[in-house]
Order: structure tokens, then C-alpha cells, then sequence
């Protein structure tokens, strides 16, 4: 346990001392659908719509799934008993990642600014580092999330896409 604080408190710190890097490289999102698919946090959960064509730029491609992990499994921790759903949806400029359980997610909005959404809060206490880390990461890559308030098991990511 004190090796995972520490751990975490490392990453905190070094993303904090520096200043952003470029997001220079790709990311298939197929590629992201399938790495998320495989996490443990993500064990067990249905999904439903098909990850569109496209590219995410990045700087840490393991990094950047490990947060969306992360950030998913808290929604999911909210209703542990409970089946888990994940949509994937996009439109060329944004992927678009709805999670939590299947009434959560039909009752989250597509974007953040949609009727009935609500900011998350990822620095929430209790939740440990680990989502304090993810919450830099997404900030890096420009990633929006947004929850509904009557589903706290749910959670809403708009990624932006490369335009090639």
C-alpha cells in the first residue's frame, strides 16, 4: 500500500514540476478501444456502438489509457454491484466514450455542455492519487468529462481526433 502512495505521489509530482509536452504522437482509436477493453478496471462491462476511424494525438499512449481506465473504474465503483456499460460513438473531430451502468449511460448527455450533464469532480477525496494523475492526464490531452447528477455511475469523455 505504501509503495503504491508513493508510487502515485511521484507521478503527481512530475507531472506538476513540468510544463505540457507536444502530444506528437498517434493513437489509433481502434487501438485505444482495444487496450481499454483489455483493462482489468474495465473486466466485465458490455459495449455498445463501434469506436470510429481516427487518431488521437498523445504524448503517453499506456499513460493516457491508464487514466481513462481509472477515471471509468470510479464511476463503476459508485454502483459495484451493478452491470456496467460503455458506449463509443464519434463524428471525425471527437471520440466520444459514455460508461457507467446502462441506466447511467442512457441518461448521460453526448457532450459536456448537453442538457442535464454535470462537470466530475476528479480531485474528490477519497478516491486516492490515482485519479488526481488522471485527471493532469486527461487535462493534457484536452479531454473533456462530465457526469449526469442523479447517476453518479456514470461518466462522459469527448476526445479530440487528429485531422489527417
Amino acid at each position: 500500500m505504501i509503495a503504491v502512495l508513493c508510487a502515485d505521489i511521484g507521478k503527481v509530482s512530475a507531472l506538476a514540476e513540468a510544463g505540457a509536452p507536444a502530444l506528437a504522437e498517434r493513437l489509433g482509436v481502434t487501438q485505444l478501444a482495444a487496450d481499454l477493453r483489455e483493462c482489468d478496471e474495465l473486466a466485465g462491462a458490455t459495449a455498445g456502438g463501434e469506436p470510429p476511424a481516427g487518431q488521437i494525438a498523445t504524448n503517453a499512449s499506456k499513460s493516457l489509457v491508464r487514466a481513462i481506465a481509472t477515471v471509468i473504474k470510479s464511476a463503476f465503483d459508485e454502483a459495484k454491484h451493478e452491470p456496467h456499460h460503455c458506449d463509443w460513438e464519434g463524428n471525425g473531430e471527437a471520440l466520444v466514450i459514455r460508461a457507467g451502468t446502462p441506466e447511467g449511460v442512457r441518461a448521460l448527455p453526448s457532450t459536456a455542455d448537453g442538457g442535464g450533464g454535470a462537470a466530475v469532480n476528479l480531485v474528490r477525496g477519497g478516491k486516492g492519487l490515482t485519479l488526481i494523475w488522471a485527471a493532469f492526464v486527461l487535462e493534457q490531452h484536452g479531454i473533456q468529462t462530465w457526469t449526469h447528477p442523479a447517476h453518479k455511475a456514470s461518466v462522459g469523455f469527448r476526445i479530440p481526433m487528429v485531422r489527417l
